[in-house]
């Protein structure tokens, strides 16, 4: 038990000091750009904002639980409620990502130069936030059942349609749908490819377009291919809780759900900061704020 405290401090630490001042810095440089408007820049809002809850939140909840010892209301709460929020966020970032690429690969059938409308991707990303809720209720309601623990006074089983259904939605929502989108994407990039090769005179500035390309198409594979590896383990967490024959402590299946999460999170945060790795308006904008201390200091 102690190594698995170790180990939840230690993670949860470096996701804190990697992830809430780097998601922090992504969100005030797309408050501040002209460039925010765009449908690809909202949902990278989006993924920050969860990104930070993600961070912040989960750090809060293993530090107060690990290090106070007086089992008071306000501790149960953050133990409950504290490690709920970092699994719906990181629900909601995988959401994002597959509405991101749906909109990124997708956008050929839509007629040239209509954009999809912003209030329709900020009423999806809310829509993801709901779906995110609801994903976590099928787990928890698993889980306090079988712990004899309830989250809330004199709570019951839950009915069984809800449980089926969300197990259904789980399944299709985090299994089926980056089936469906990796095998487009790969398809989807060949054909680019092929027709470019046949129509477009080859050049260097067309090499690189198509090596973007490849790299960020490869990127987002890489994203759905690790969200299918990590959807299955956390959709037979339940089936875990309520087998007796696995033999496995109810500790080592908190740290299995507590690496599920934070695979996901590391994954959409590298997925950000490679994006905004080659966006000169943000490299200029790192320097400048790593120079504006420098340069006080020198003073």
């Amino acid at each position: 038990m102690i190594e698995i405290n170790l180990i939840n401090v230690i993670s949860s630490s470096v996701l804190f000091l990697i992830g809430f001042p780097g998601n922090i810095l992504i969100l005030h440089f797309f408050i501040t750009s002209r460039k925010k408007k765009s449908n690809h820049n909202l949902f990278l809002i989006h993924i920050a904002i969860a990104d930070v809850i993600t961070c912040f939140v989960r750090f809060v909840a293993v530090i107060s639980t690990t290090f106070m010892v007086n089992q008071s209301r306000i501790t149960n709460a953050i133990c409950r409620y504290g490690w709920s929020i970092p699994f719906i966020a990181s629900d909601v970032s995988v959401c994002i990502l597959c509405g991101m690429s749906f909109d990124r690969y997708l956008k050929v059938t839509r007629p040239l130069g209509k954009k999809l409308p912003q209030r329709i991707i900020h009423t999806t990303c809310c829509f993801y936030y709901a779906l995110g809720a609801f994903l976590w209720v099928y787990y928890y309601y698993w889980r306090e059942m079988d712990t004899g623990t309830h989250f809330c006074i004199g709570a019951n089983r839950p009915p069984n349609i809800i449980l089926v259904s969300t197990i259904i939605v789980n399944f299709l929502l985090m299994f089926l749908l980056p089936v469906f989108l990796i095998v487009y994407m790969f398809a989807r990039m060949s054909n680019v490819l092929k027709r470019q090769s046949e129509f477009v005179q080859q050049s260097t500035r067309q090499d690189s377009a198509n090596h973007n390309l490849v790299a960020l198409g490869t990127l987002k594979a890489l994203t759905l291919l690790m969200l299918v590896t990590v959807a299955l383990p956390k959709i037979m967490l339940p089936i875990l809780y309520r087998s007796s024959q696995m033999g496995l402590h109810y500790e080592w299946l908190d740290l299995f759900e507590m690496c599920v999460t934070n695979l996901v999170f590391v994954n959409s945060s590298i997925n950000v900061l490679v994006y905004l790795y080659h966006m000169k308006d943000f490299k200029n904008y790192c320097s400048n704020v790593i120079k504006k201390p420098l340069s006080i200091c020198k003073k």
